[in-house]
């Protein structure tokens, strides 16, 4: 159902709103003010990015054959959140010569190096927190998972779990990722003019 304001699909139909891509370069181009695209799911995903490409350029390329691109001027390009047990973001690789991950690295020049030996907080001390209901890792952890606390000081600490809870293991168990000797931020923001 269609008007001058409004375009409405109410079925019942497999889909709502379809085109082919083999004679239009731009599936659909869409703008709001508030959401340019809003996807809801009662039982399946809210929304579904796929790229079915094999050119070899998309190995090398950082947005051509994604499939799902996010870009912000000043907010994050693309940002998750779950609301219960979920998790914030999820990355998997079906081969298993291909990390799940990959951070852009920034170029930047390491003038010299020299041997550290990071700190690490004392385990007995966890179990102690959990007893007095101040908090803890988290009991119900996955393979995986990678957790970011922060302490009063303002200090964070990040968290790798290295076994999973299941059928034969009670709790999770995680390892504190240690890190080299903090270091001052000093390159700024550069003020951006051709917005």
């Amino acid at each position: 159902m269609s008007s001058d304001n409004q375009y409405t699909a109410l079925g019942p139909a497999i889909i709502g709103f379809q085109t082919s891509a083999t004679e239009i370069d731009i599936g659909a181009d869409i703008e709001g003010r508030d959401f340019g695209v809003k996807g809801r799911s009662e039982k399946g995903t809210g929304v579904h990015g796929e790229c079915t490409t094999k050119d070899p350029r998309a190995r090398k390329s950082r947005e051509f054959g994604s499939g799902v691109v996010g870009s912000s001027a000043f907010g994050a390009g693309v940002y998750g959140e779950t609301t219960h047990s979920g998790r914030g973001g999820k990355f998997s690789s079906k081969n298993d010569a291909v990390p799940q991950l990959q951070l852009v690295p920034h170029l930047m020049r390491v003038p010299a190096k020299k041997p550290a030996s990071p700190e690490m907080f004392i385990p007995e001390v966890f179990d102690r927190l959990t007893e007095d209901g101040v908090g803890g890792l988290p009991k119900e952890g996955q393979g995986g998972d990678l957790l970011v606390t922060q302490d009063d000081r303002g200090f964070c600490t990040l968290w790798f779990c290295v076994q999973g809870m299941d059928g034969k293991h009670p709790a999770a168990q995680w390892s504190e990722v240690l890190l080299g000797t903090p270091i001052f931020g000093r390159a700024e923001i550069k003020e951006v003019h051709d917005l």
